[in-house]
């Protein structure tokens, strides 16, 4: 039994006359010579590890979002805030808390 890669499976995508016989026909004929891109399904352990490490990646990119709004907003205010750990946004949200006007 072959798992086809369907993004990469096009044979079918780019027929002109779309029903199940004629797919099943081209199917057949690309898995007979062999140009069916095969795809590969991981076990549950790393499935496990890639949604974690995909979860984290969205993470730093919010991370990343509010760091830049923070950077905007003092940029809008002229605070300099180079010398403050802009990294960690609970230190320049403290920082940014007394230097901004109408916050006290």
């Amino acid at each position: 039994m072959t798992l086809a890669h369907a993004k990469m499976l096009k044979a079918i995508s780019y027929a002109k006359v779309k029903t199940d016989s004629v797919d099943a026909r081209t199917l057949a004929e690309l898995l007979r010579v062999g140009l069916i891109p095969e795809a590969h399904q991981c076990h549950r352990d790393q499935r496990d590890l890639r949604e974690l490490t995909r979860a984290r990646l969205r993470m730093i990119g919010q991370r990343s979002g509010l760091q830049s709004s923070l950077w905007q907003l003092a940029a809008k205010y002229n605070v300099l805030i180079q010398d403050v750990g802009w990294r960690y946004l609970d230190c320049l949200g403290d920082f940014l808390h007394h230097q901004l006007p109408g916050v006290a």
